[in-house]
């Protein structure tokens, strides 16, 4: 019996093998072109790699000030991101504004710092930053997981953000026409707010299109200007030696797309526009599920 234990075992083994997640962290920079009630700004995401782990950041300028949103993690054995820091770093005519939070896991909490006020949260089961999560979303697309679901820290608190994959649409955008899969934050029946976000496969589920309506009737949308070609990883069920083989293939025809959808580069402070003001009502660039945000929470 003890014997035909460990057969099963040695015959089951290359399947689990195969399932080992492979997280696409490989350092991208997206452009972005957003409307805000049709007026016109421009964001910019980047992933970086850092020294302990990865970075991702997200950042408005223009001359009324600006606006930088940064969150450092690593990631564990499962492919899961584990958050270490936040930072929200704002200044509107001169007025400054400094959020942290903070990920001890040898305390088992989360201290998150924010006008003057500190709060500490135990550290229970998978919670994410306000922008780890988003990462942690386009991984599990990736994965083609069937549970979009997150616990997410923010100003303080844990918000449950959960999102279902509604359909394939064909966007038409600056960096060409880009197939991308439709997804829907889900809210409460009544709530007459909206947040769809629209993530393509080709570019390893980055975010291409977000679109949110606020209870006023106010919304806000933003579309894929430029981005940085797209390495190739494993999904569900593939071996390493086919993807690579099948991107020795696609090297030509990849490259082409490279060059469509990265047509260039440009100076990494980004203009948006003066509707970004101190009572403007953008106080946090974790209060939408997407980029760049403004208004209340989702």
């Amino acid at each position: 019996m003890r014997f035909a234990g460990i057969c099963l075992i040695l015959l089951l083994s290359p399947a689990i093998q195969a399932e080992t997640r492979t997280p696409d962290l490989n350092p991208y920079r997206m452009v972005y072109v957003a409307k805000y009630n049709g007026m016109p700004i421009e964001a910019v995401r980047e992933l970086s790699v850092t020294s302990d782990g990865y970075r991702i950041q997200s950042r408005a300028k223009n001359f009324l000030g600006r606006i930088n949103e940064t969150e450092d993690f690593t990631v564990n054995g499962e492919g899961r991101l584990l958050p270490e820091h936040y930072e929200y770093d704002r200044s509107i005519f001169g007025i400054k504004r400094l959020e942290t939070l903070q990920f001890d896991r040898s305390e088992g909490i989360a201290v998150s710092q924010r006008k003057g006020e500190t709060r500490k949260i135990p550290l229970e089961g998978n919670l994410l930053g306000p922008v780890s999560y988003q990462e942690q979303l386009r991984q599990d697309m990736i994965w083609q997981e069937p549970n979009l679901s997150y616990a997410v820290i923010i100003r303080g608190n844990i918000n449950q953000y959960e999102f279902e994959r509604v359909g394939e649409e064909l966007l038409e955008t600056a960096a060409g026409n880009i197939k991308t899969v439709k997804l829907r934050l889900v809210r409460e029946a009544d709530s007459p707010r909206e947040t769809w976000l629209w993530m393509a496969p080709d570019l390893n589920y980055r975010l291409v299109k977000l679109l949110q309506v606020e209870e006023d009737g106010e919304h806000y949308e933003m579309l894929l200007k430029e981005a940085s070609p797209v390495t190739p990883v494993a999904r569900k069920g593939e071996s390493p030696a086919a993807l690579s083989s099948a991107a020795a293939d696609d090297s030509v025809s990849g490259q082409a797309r490279a060059n469509q959808i990265n047509p260039g580069t440009r100076d990494n402070d980004v203009s948006i526009d003066s509707r970004l003001s101190a009572d403007s009502g953008v106080d946090n660039l974790a209060d939408t599920p997407a980029t760049f945000r403004s208004g209340n929470s989702p």
